[in-house]
């Protein structure tokens, strides 16, 4: 795509612009390499190296290897609250928006950036939160979770070409808000990937693999190491379960949708892989989904009729 644009001016203006685009594919390079360990995305960031990113997108052709890397890195490290702090304070918003609309692979990062830039965001007057403006938002990530677990690719991607992790950080990151939550929670699709990818976990499952590009083999996550997957599902699960204004409402709830999670918690609430945080959220979903029965009051509170209403 690079060198059709430029093809017609001179021989030393192509020269340039394809020096341009090797040097951005090299050092974005390094950045991805950074941004494999998630906690290196908070020095990034300190450095301004997301706004760097977000330039190198700006200034390159959609479909040159530059584009791709860039819009892989703003997913990768968006889930890191510092950096979608940063996009959204340089303008992030407004240079990805447009690119749900496209399609393929580029409009699903697209959409995952955008649930991270904005996914918290309340309804306010006008404003309306994330799902509500952008309901095709909702069903590209209820289509993609879905066919990540499931070992599926869909309508413009390959499976492989997403993480798990960032999936479910994406979901995790929307229900915050308040709309959010109610139109999550009404995606039974959803609730049942979530419960998958904790039922991989607990149950010690291999990570779901994949066949790269040329026969390489690699992994989407998942399965009895993933535990970011997992505690990224908890949040998420505990984040819905507000929507439900009573314990009895979220039973019934999960009934409907076919799905016993009570069982899973109570193995996630002592499971020793996970943080103290996601023990927690667990626990909290347990004893909301337990029936509790009532105790019979002890012998000596029960008050004869006849004693109820004698006056002293």
């Amino acid at each position: 795509a690079l060198v059709a644009v430029v093809s017609s001016g001179s021989g030393e203006a192509r020269e340039k612009a394809l020096a341009r685009e090797t040097a951005r594919v090299k050092a974005l390079g390094i950045l991805w390499n950074l941004c494999l360990y998630h906690e290196n995305i908070e020095y990034l960031v300190c450095c301004n190296g997301m706004l760097v990113v977000l330039a190198a997108l700006q200034a390159s052709l959609r479909g040159s290897k530059s584009f791709q890397k860039s819009l892989t890195l703003l997913m990768v490290s968006g889930r890191n609250i510092s950096a979608a702090h940063a996009l959204v304070e340089a303008g992030g918003v407004d240079v990805i928006s447009p690119l749900l609309d496209v399609g393929g692979v580029d409009g699903i990062k697209a959409a995952i950036i955008l649930s991270f830039l904005l996914g918290n965001d309340e309804s306010k007057g006008t404003h309306l939160s994330l799902l509500e403006s952008k309901p095709q938002l909702g069903d590209l990530l209820e289509s993609i979770f879905n066919n990540t677990v499931n070992g599926l690719g869909g309508d413009g991607y390959e499976f492989g070409n997403f993480d798990l992790v960032v999936i479910v950080a994406a979901i995790a990151s929307m229900a915050i808000s308040d709309k959010n939550k109610a139109i999550l929670s009404q995606r039974p699709r959803i609730l049942r990937c979530l419960f998958q990818v904790l039922s991989l976990f607990v149950d010690d499952a291999p990570p779901i693999p994949y066949r790269g590009i040329g026969g390489f083999g690699g992994i989407v996550g998942g399965g009895g190491q993933d535990m970011e997957s997992a505690e990224y599902a908890i949040e998420a699960l505990q984040l819905l379960s507000f929507v439900s204004e009573n314990d009895a409402d979220l039973r019934q709830h999960y009934k409907v949708i076919g799905v016993d999670i009570l069982p899973l918690m109570k193995r996630l609430a002592i499971h020793n892989k996970l943080s103290k945080d996601a023990k927690q959220g667990a626990q909290y979903l347990k004893n909301r989904l337990e029936e509790k029965s009532v105790p019979p009051p002890a012998v000596d509170t029960i008050i004869p009729p006849e004693m109820a209403y004698k006056k002293h």
